[in-house]
């Protein structure tokens, strides 16, 4: 698992509640928050064999390319709404 500096952790904690507030905001179905507000103790289940299979695959596509303007555009718009939302706190 990688290491991150405090800061990007702080970015990615930020991130995953704009992305929670929105779902929650935009009234979307799913299947997950529902299973959670149905339930406070329930804790999705991950399979591991899946997961060890997707992290192979990120390593191969790592190493095999370059990044694509859609991997860049998409890093700046994340920082973007990273930055905003830190912005908005002070």
């Amino acid at each position: 698992m990688p290491s991150f500096s405090v800061e990007k952790q702080k970015k990615i904690i930020i991130a995953c509640m704009a992305l929670h507030n929105f779902i929650r905001d935009s009234a979307l179905s799913d299947e997950l928050f529902q299973m959670c507000d149905e339930d406070e103790e329930y804790m999705p289940e991950v399979d591991s064999s899946s997961l060890e299979e997707e992290e192979e695959e990120e390593e191969e596509e790592v190493h095999n390319s370059d990044p694509s303007s859609d991997d860049v555009d998409m890093c700046a718009f994340r920082d973007f709404i990273a930055n905003s939302l830190m912005a908005d706190r002070g």
